[in-house]
């Protein structure tokens, strides 16, 4: 019997405790089998009902005149009432409600290496057939003893290395500390020298937490809480150069009077920053949508002041009332550029999507246009007839001063570089046109092809003209280039045009439904409309707009101005398409537009974009201003 040992072993106990309650015929009673010297449990088990808990590991029964008794004698000892018994340990009694106990020395080749003690948690009268039951079963256990390899004696003295075994596996550092919070023990996730040595996991030793500048207090009063029995557990979040740790005290029962904590910690620096990860997401998202929504807002802000602004000018006369106006358009153009660069932080997908009065914009992005030429190189600006595009104006701004950068790069000094507005069939094309000297086939193939670059290393590629072919074409266009050796280069987008940005003959005068929500906008617009000779009627949302169509005369015009789904604004273009007679649909189309401004586009309806003004809206209605 020399192996210290092992599994079988272990196997033994484990199967004398699964059948020793039932042979014994005794309900909600406990069985503990403990080393010879009290100090060390091999196996225990608890029938169902038991209000006694587990003994601990670490222990010691040596105390108990009883456990000496039975050991010497090799005698069971029947004890009914333990409450007032000397015999029975006060620490089985106070910490464990052992009330009545039954200890039955377990024989191995006739000595006695360890004791069954079967308990209840109140008084119990053991019969003659339980102490024989409980005998006879021992008896076994040591008859299946002396044919297992196990320790001899079996005390605290030999190692409990299948323990420290399953503590060095767990993932958790594990220590013991005393009253003066100094280390006892540790197991190897703590220690050191387990599976994560080497891999530098970060750890937490507990007089670096009783130590800690901004918890260390609280852990320290906390364990003095638990020792004074005032506390039963105590845990928190313990952050330090190494990690985060979730910390864990508790007190270690059956220590003795000398009182032993457990400190218990686990990395959890990865999930503390998972978190943190989705609670700044969750952040930006917030922001998202706050952004979407004052964006929407500041548009109606700005299209009721821009409209505004007309009126009062209309009002007014003199230049200097006209230059006053002049200047607050400026204004607010630099305020609704503002909004779509909001609009573009939120994340919203309709802000990649809007309606574009080309020759405005490139007016208003001259100056920066000119600056991305080069001041050395002769510049022109060609605008045809009033062109609207689907795009996005950001994109298609940077696009614009990449290639401008790019037909730069391609020039000498004096040379000439055009930028070229103009409409071809459905779309409109933008091209920028050089007379540098130009690309080679084999160059011109791959010009456009992702991360392809014909500069040097010290020089910047820029945005590339595979991304503004990817403009185009995510907005149905598409890029052309055409360039020959020594004769220049041509970079052509073809965006899709609307074709009824120009607005179209339509009455002077007549009913019109304006659908609008705001209720500041719906006002000076309809005002705007009252002086274009409409008799207007304000519907607040769809289903009013829909209400009025059923209760009155079909109007000559509808002007919309919600944002919607695309789902659900197809659907009310096909209702209005369906009434007979047919009303003329214009679309008004702000940052938020972006499924009615791809519909504008597909069913070339006419639609004017905020913030627009006065002028604007007379000609997209095909009104004279000579109706006011």
């Amino acid at each position: 019997m020399a192996d210290a040992g092992g599994a079988l072993a272990r196997n033994v106990f484990l199967d004398f405790v699964d059948r020793t309650v039932g042979e014994i015929g005794a309900r909600n009673c406990c069985v503990h089998v403990v080393s010879r010297d009290g100090r060390r449990i091999l196996c225990q088990a608890v029938s169902s009902g038991y209000r006694a808990t587990h003994l601990a590991h670490g222990l010691d029964l040596s105390a108990c005149a009883h456990v000496r008794n039975a050991l010497a004698t090799g005698r069971p000892i029947a004890v009914t009432d333990a409450r007032h018994d000397p015999g029975v340990a006060a620490v089985a009694r106070k910490r464990y409600g052992l009330e009545a106990c039954l200890y039955v020395p377990v024989m191995v080749e006739g000595a006695a290496q360890a004791i069954a003690i079967y308990s209840y948690g109140s008084p119990h009268e053991w019969s003659e057939a339980q102490v024989a039951a409980a005998v006879g079963a021992a008896a076994e256990l040591g008859r299946e003893l002396a044919r297992t390899p196990v320790p001899t004696p079996l005390d605290a003295s030999e190692s409990t290395s299948w323990q420290h075994a399953t503590l060095d596996a767990v993932p958790v550092q594990l220590a013991l500390v005393d009253r003066e919070l100094n280390v006892v023990w540790a197991n190897a996730a703590l220690a050191g020298g387990g599976a994560d040595e080497g891999r530098g996991e970060p750890r937490l030793a507990p007089r670096a937490l009783f130590d800690h500048p901004e918890r260390g207090e609280d852990f320290r009063n906390a364990a003095e809480a638990i020792l004074a029995g005032e506390l039963a557990r105590y845990a928190g979040l313990v952050v330090t150069a190494e990690g985060s740790f979730k910390v864990e005290l508790r007190p270690v029962k059956g220590a003795g009077e000398d009182g032993v904590l457990s400190v218990s910690s686990v990395d959890v620096t990865e999930v503390v920053h998972a978190r943190a990860a989705l609670d700044a997401t969750q952040h930006y998202e917030r922001l998202g949508r706050l952004a979407t929504t004052v964006s929407h807002e500041f548009g109606n802000v700005l299209q009721v002041a821009r409209l505004g602004v007309d009126a009062l000018a209309a009002a007014a006369e003199g230049a200097e009332a006209e230059g006053t106006a002049a200047a607050t358009r400026r204004a607010l153009e630099r305020g609704a550029a503002l909004t779509r660069q909001l609009l573009s932080f939120s994340g919203a997908k309709d802000a990649r999507s809007e309606v574009l009065d080309l020759p405005r914009l490139l007016q208003r992005w001259w100056p920066l246009l000119r600056q991305s030429a080069g001041a050395e190189r002769r510049v022109r600006l060609s605008v045809a007839d009033p062109s609207f595009a689907l795009c996005d104006e950001d994109g298609l701004q940077l696009a614009l001063m990449n290639l401008l950068a790019n037909a730069r790069d391609a020039t000498s000094p004096g040379e000439r570089i055009e930028l070229i507005l103009d409409e071809l069939g459905d779309y409109t094309t933008i091209e920028v046109r050089d007379e540098g000297r130009g690309m080679s086939a084999d160059v011109l193939r791959q010009a456009a092809e992702p991360f392809f670059t014909t500069k040097g290393p010290d020089r910047h590629p820029g945005l590339g003209l595979s991304t503004v072919r990817e403009l185009a074409e995510a907005h149905g266009g598409f890029l052309e280039l055409l360039s020959e050796p020594g004769a220049g280069t041509r970079v052509v987008m073809h965006l899709r045009r609307a074709p009824g940005s120009h607005g179209a003959e339509g009455p002077e005068r007549g009913r019109l439904l304006l659908l609008e929500d705001d209720p500041e906008l719906a006002h000076v617009t309809r005002q705007e409309l009252t002086r274009l000779g409409f008799d207007v009627h304000v519907c607040a949302d769809v289903d009013a707009l829909r209400e009025a169509l059923s209760a009155a005369v079909v109007p000559e015009v509808v002007l919309l101005d919600l944002a919607l789904p695309s789902a659900a604004a197809g659907a009310l273009l096909d209702e209005l398409a369906g009434l007979v007679p047919r009303p003329r649909v214009v679309l008004s189309l702000g940052p938020r537009s972006g499924a009615l401004g791809r519909l504008a586009a597909e069913r070339g309806l006419p639609f004017v974009a905020k913030p627009y003004g006065a002028r604007e809206l007379a000609r997209v209605l095909g009104a004279s201003e000579a109706g006011k």
